[in-house]
């Protein structure tokens, strides 16, 4: 069995830099990515991902996960504030079908193999 560590870049700093600077300081390998800047990287533009994803890339990281809000943004009828923290997430209108559709997107991007998906 192999095992990899990884930490979320986020729980660091909301600066993408210094979760990488850690994460190499450590000997990891591998980031996972939920925000930068204090928004979810799905709410952010492709333009901000591909940069984010080339930063790593050239911190010499990969991206084991891409922690995604999927399943925890606020049902019809609830507010967010019922729902916990959503790390950045605004939806922006899209649908559940096209969030899904930017997850798988965004962890190409990022050439993440895996989702974290929240349930409530």
């Amino acid at each position: 069995m192999s095992i990899s560590l990884s930490l979320i870049t986020d729980e660091v700093s909301p600066v993408l830099a210094d979760g990488l600077r850690m994460a190499a300081e450590e000997g990891l390998g591998k980031v996972d990515v939920r925000s930068i800047g204090g928004v979810n990287f799905m709410s952010l533009d492709e333009a901000t991902q591909r940069a984010a994803a080339k930063e790593i890339r050239d911190a010499g990281l990969a991206v084991g996960t891409l922690a995604t809000p999927l399943l925890k943004w606020p049902a019809p009828g609830h507010a967010a504030a019922d729902m916990g923290d959503q790390f950045g997430f605004d939806t922006k209108g899209r649908t559940a079908d096209q969030l899904y559709e930017d997850a798988f997107r965004c962890a190409e991007i990022l050439g993440a193999r895996n989702l974290r998906v929240f349930s409530l």
